[in-house]
């Protein structure tokens, strides 16, 4: 493990242990909480057995039955439940895993709430009014605990 990089290395072979029969996970705020059952052990011999050495890039998950995820860059991502405050956060339609659900502010146009390609920060609307676009922050902490979990996973294999 890197000097420094213990912890989300452990995290890391927790994910990937072949061993690990149940997960579960709970979000509040800004923290993830991770449950890893059985946990890994984290001896040499241990590791050698239960984390695989073949190299593959991790699979993006496919949404269960029965639910649909919105796949157009200009998708609605309406309000589903939930009041808006901590104790009652609001959840939204989910949107594919290349976009992420946020605010669109025009000059003319009252805002609204559409699924965007998070790496684009402004946008032109069909009648040539200039967008920006800003993601909703639950959604861009699921885009970016995405993206560390495949960072991780590259720098933890090369």
């Amino acid at each position: 493990m890197t000097e420094g990089k213990e912890e989300e290395a452990t995290e890391y072979i927790n994910v990937i242990n072949r061993d690990t029969t149940r997960v579960g996970f709970a979000v509040r705020g800004p923290t993830v909480l991770g449950y890893y059952c059985p946990p890994a052990v984290l001896t040499e011999e241990s590791l050698l057995k239960t984390v695989s050495k073949v190299r593959e890039a991790p699979v993006p998950p496919v949404a269960p039955e029965g639910v649909e995820l919105l796949d157009s860059k200009d998708a609605p991502c309406p309000v589903l439940s939930g009041s808006g405050t901590e104790e009652d956060p609001e959840v939204r339609a989910p949107c594919s895993n290349d976009l992420c659900c946020g605010e669109s502010l025009g000059t003319t146009t009252a805002p609204f709430s559409s699924c965007r390609d998070s790496s684009k920060t402004e946008f032109e609307g069909e009648d040539g009014e200039k967008f920006t676009f800003t993601c909703y922050l639950d959604d861009a902490r699921k885009l970016a605990m995405s993206l560390s979990a495949i960072a991780t996973a590259v720098a933890f294999y090369v």
